[in-house]
């Protein structure tokens, strides 16, 4: 497979984007406070946590960067040339890799339903925009 198609800036974007995409999803503004009582979880909490985010955060960003380099390689390995096109394959990679295991994490980890939907909710947005940037860039 050739590689000269990759667009690393267009990864990087894609992958601060998906961060971005995180923290308003997961914030009072949208899902944060739902997400939060589903899960059990008070705001002291939260902020008694915020003290060991800063890794967390780093390691999100790699799992946010892997994600971003998989799907460029799979832009170039499916011929993607349109954002259209990029955003079709992330649904598709939503219904058959992020359903069957989030679903998963229900059924076998006792995961609350309504944790299911919102962060489907998050990886069906996150996909989708992560497929569109970098068809875009490239």
């Amino acid at each position: 497979m050739e590689t000269g198609a990759i667009n690393y800036l267009g990864i990087f974007f894609a992958s601060f984007a998906s961060h971005l995409i995180g923290a308003f999803w997961y914030s009072p503004l949208l899902f944060g406070k739902p997400w939060m009582a589903a899960k059990g979880l008070t705001e002291k909490d939260m902020e008694m946590s915020k003290a060991e985010m800063g890794p967390k955060y780093g390691m999100s960003f790699i799992g946010s960067f892997l994600l971003s380099f998989v799907m460029a390689y799979a832009h170039v390995f499916l011929n993607v040339s349109s954002a259209i096109e990029a955003i079709t394959i992330s649904v598709w990679i939503f219904i058959g890799f992020v359903i069957p295991v989030l679903g998963n994490a229900v059924l076998f980890d006792g995961k609350p339903v309504k944790v299911f939907w919102i962060n489907c909710g998050h990886y069906l947005t996150v996909l989708c925009a992560v497929g569109g940037i970098l068809a875009t860039w490239n």
